[in-house]
């Protein structure tokens, strides 16, 4: 049966070599894709599921109110674990992770060179994650690798950047150019489908003797403190009920809080967030990583459908165009017998056999595409993934389905041919069957209209974030991280360092800043004298400088004065407009003021407000702070903000990379251009827009091959008409015409369905940005204009070659 059904598919092939190709190209494209979005899908809904025990892994998070502001916080208080495990018998256990950012590490061996790094994924923990995450060791004791203070454990990945060949067990490698850490283990690394990205973790008892060391004692402490990741495994996951019914009861003991159970919910409140949720669903204040979006994750699967649909729609419309041409075969077999259930049979089996060639072609494809789609989505696919056993069962499910649905009705419509019209070969271009194949036309363009928009809206948007106007300079900045050595540095000797940097023609100036733009500002309080104690505060961003932030970023002072204004100012505080005003204060400049670290300091000037956040928020209240002592600086070192000359770039780090090895010969020199890190934060958004790119290309480009197919059979059906019309005088142009009108009305028609439908989702997905375009009407315009004009290409052809056609060949058609 299989050869049979095989020897007729190839000789069909070769018959109609056109509407074949159209076929299997389409079909493969689609099923190609399908594959590479399962994979991009799977991955991303595979988050942290791995851990044995996920089920029953929560994080704990907070949510707080601040008048009229509500902040979602994915950090708590270091001592909220204890407190929960002693209160809730439901939970078996606790932890807390202390994320360390920018921290340099380094390694001299008894002989040769030091290695220092700057790492980003390190956290301070204890023996009790190791154990809730089921943390595999290679080498140590996971009981007691982080027992001791000061001990750390390494990935094998961290281990050989070090260590190289050497045992790493028992090694020193020191933190921050000042605590010697001792390597205690390494473990196997934790998979990229992960919120979790860990390449090493310290003892928590040496996080919390550093900030001892730094005379932040009492801030351990501190209930209110969000600084660290506080996660609970209960013993049964179906007890998350029962813990979140316990929790504003708990509260009130944990806070020692005097008011009522509603006035506690009404400031703040604890909630269990399952891990297996994190990345897609959350996007809390202080993330550990950047989240994905099952907003997008649910497009990419509807583009799959999309996709295959428009496929599908393709081999129905073709191969029910091309059963025209096998009438007298049908019409002649049930003549001599044949039933209509065998017909079927036959019809669908060709159609599944066409589909699973279909398949094959497509993982032929999948090869060349994998590296195209990586580039685009920022994902890292590989062959083994694609074709791991689950995608091969579900995509092969698929195959079959397409098959199915697309094969039905072509061998339900062939086998149910009258005998006698079949023999004769009448065909009607008014047909059930014609109509039919229009209307899945239309809803294929309905689909790649749809696309080709959505798409227009998602790139002006990306446009929107590179053009709008930030309130500062964002061009010729580059930001040098400091830490270890150099931060040591920059908080004994600032104006040295500055001095050092600035004195080279490349250089315009220099500010020493606790946060870049773009960077997640903390939020604190702060609290003017003039406004009574029992004022409830708003929520401010708060951020650390030297006196010349301002000039540095071209910032525009609106009131009062600059840092450097004010040769012997110690403490300072510069606010934005949209502070001022949450504060409601008519006449900031001069009035005192008190913050969370800095004490007593005086509002000397207000900025205009300025971008410091991605296009996603709105502007919040800000306070720069100015701390001019060694203990304020230490909490006002994060970068060294640089101002370059315009196209000097590689002369002004060759400058900067030798001022910073010259002044610390042990720092590791670690730089960003702060506009390509503006870009970064929209990585997301690019992601998704290429990836729309790519798939409305594909979707116009398969409709337009089933248009190609099915305006050849409509031309090949009004041959003779065709003639009859050229004999009386028609000419090229009208012929060309009349086999494209009906087309380009259909394509119209599919527009007038698309364009609405894309502006109600694009106006839905433009609300996830503060700061977005307009719809404007050009867009509609532009692109209808662009669908059209593609269309028309793809029926162009046909309809020319039948115009030009000689009109006796035309009338020997029958």
């Amino acid at each position: 049966m299989f050869k049979f059904f095989f020897n007729v598919v190839i000789r069909n092939f070769f018959k109609q070599k056109l509407n074949s190709f159209i076929n299997l190209l389409g079909l493969s494209l689609g099923i190609a894709t399908g594959f590479l979005i399962l994979t991009h899908v799977r991955d991303e809904i595979s988050y942290d599921k791995f851990f044995p025990k996920s089920d029953r892994l929560f994080r704990v998070t907070n949510t707080a109110h601040y008048g009229d502001q509500v902040r979602n916080w994915a950090p708590t208080a270091p001592v909220l674990a204890d407190e929960m495990v002693k209160s809730f018998p439901e939970i078996e256990m606790a932890t807390h992770f202390r994320q360390d950012f920018s921290t340099v590490l380094t390694y001299q061996p008894e002989e040769g060179e030091k290695k220092s790094f700057e790492e980003n994924w390190g956290f301070f923990t204890d023996s009790i994650a190791l154990k809730m995450f089921d943390i595999e060791f290679i080498q140590g004791n996971p009981l007691s690798a982080l027992r001791d203070v000061n001990s750390i454990i390494i990935t094998p990945f961290i281990a050989r950047k070090y260590f190289g060949d050497e045992d790493p067990m028992g090694k020193t490698l020191l933190y921050q150019s000042q605590l010697p850490l001792k390597v205690t283990g390494v473990f196997k690394e934790i998979p990229h489908n992960s919120h979790l990205k860990i390449d090493f973790l310290i003892t928590f008892a040496s996080f919390r003797n550093l900030l001892i060391n730094m005379g932040y004692e009492g801030l351990y402490y501190t209930r209110t403190w969000a600084g660290v990741y506080t996660y609970v495994q209960l013993w049964d996951m179906d007890q998350k009920k029962d813990v979140e019914s316990k929790m504003l009861d708990f509260q009130m003991e944990y806070y020692q809080f005097d008011g009522t159970p509603e006035e506690m919910k009404s400031e703040r409140i604890f909630s269990l967030q399952p891990i297996t949720q994190i990345h897609l669903y959350s996007n809390l204040e202080q993330e550990i990583s950047r989240n994905g979006n099952i907003v997008y994750i649910i497009v990419f699967t509807i583009s799959a459908i999309f996709i295959l649909f428009i496929a599908g729609v393709n081999f129905v419309n073709i191969t029910t165009s091309h059963s025209f041409k096998r009438m007298k075969e049908v019409g002649i077999r049930k003549v001599t017998g044949a039933f209509k259930g065998q017909l079927i049979r036959q019809f669908l089996g060709e159609a599944l056999l066409m589909v699973f060639i279909a398949g094959l072609l497509g993982i032929l494809f999948i090869d060349f595409l994998i590296p195209l789609y990586n580039q685009l989505s920022g994902k890292l696919i590989t062959l083994s993934q694609v074709f791991s056993p689950i995608n091969i069962i579900v995509m092969s499910g698929i195959i079959i389905l397409v098959g199915l649905l697309s094969g039905i009705y072509p061998a339900l419509f062939v086998s149910s041919f009258d005998p006698v019209i079949s023999i004769k070969g009448i065909k009607d271009p008014k047909s059930k069957a014609n109509r039919i194949r229009k209307s899945l036309l239309v809803v294929q363009f309905v689909l790649a209209g749809f696309m080709i928009f959505s798409t227009f809206i998602i790139y002006l948007q990306m446009e929107y974030f590179h053009t709008k106007e930030m309130g500062f300079d964002q061009e010729n900045l580059i930001a040098i991280k400091t830490n270890g050595d150099l931060a040591e540095f920059a908080i004994n000797e600032p104006e040295a360092l500055k001095n050092e940097i600035t004195g080279h023609s490349s250089v315009i100036s220099a500010s020493i800043a606790s946060n870049l733009p773009g960077e997640t500002y903390s939020v604190e309080g702060l609290r003017p004298d003039s406004l009574p104690d029992d004022t409830e505060l708003p929520s401010m961003r708060f951020m650390r400088s030297d006196k010349d932030y301002l000039t540095t970023l071209g910032l525009e002072l609106i009131e009062g004065k600059d840092f450097s204004d004010v040769p012997s100012l110690r403490h300072g505080y510069i606010l934005n407009e949209t502070a001022v005003n949450a504060l409601n204060l008519t006449n900031p400049v001069g009035r005192k003021g008190s913050s969370t670290f800095g004490g007593d300091g005086e509002i000397i000037g207000v900025i205009k407000d300025f971008h410091f956040a991605s296009l996603h928020s709105l502007i919040e209240p800000l306070v720069i702070e100015y701390l001019n002592t060694e203990e304020g600086r230490q909490i006002g070192i994060g970068n060294i903000l640089v101002r370059i000359q315009p196209g000097q770039d590689e002369v002004a780090m060759k400058h900067l990379e030798e001022t910073v090895k010259e002044l610390v010969p042990e720092a590791v020199f670690s730089y960003e251009f702060v506009e390509s890190y503006l870009s970064s934060l929209y990585k997301d958004e690019k992601n998704v827009l290429d990836l729309f790119k790519a798939f409305s290309l594909l979707s116009i480009f398969i409709a337009c091959l089933g248009l190609f197919g099915i305006s050849a059979f409509t031309a090949q059906l009004r041959t003779k008409e065709i003639g009859i019309r050229k004999t009386f005088g028609a000419n090229t142009i009208s012929i060309t015409m009349l086999v494209s009108r009906e087309f380009l009305i259909y394509v119209l028609l599919s527009l007038i369905i698309a364009i609405p439908l894309g502006l109600h989702f694009m106006s839905k997905w433009l609300q996830n940005f503060a700061f977005h375009i307009r719809i404007q009407w050009w867009v509609i315009l532009l692109s209808a204009i662009i669908t059209l004009f593609i269309a028309l290409l793809a029926i162009g052809y046909q309809a020319v070659k039948a115009a030009v056609g000689r009109p006796a060949d035309a009338l020997r058609y029958e």
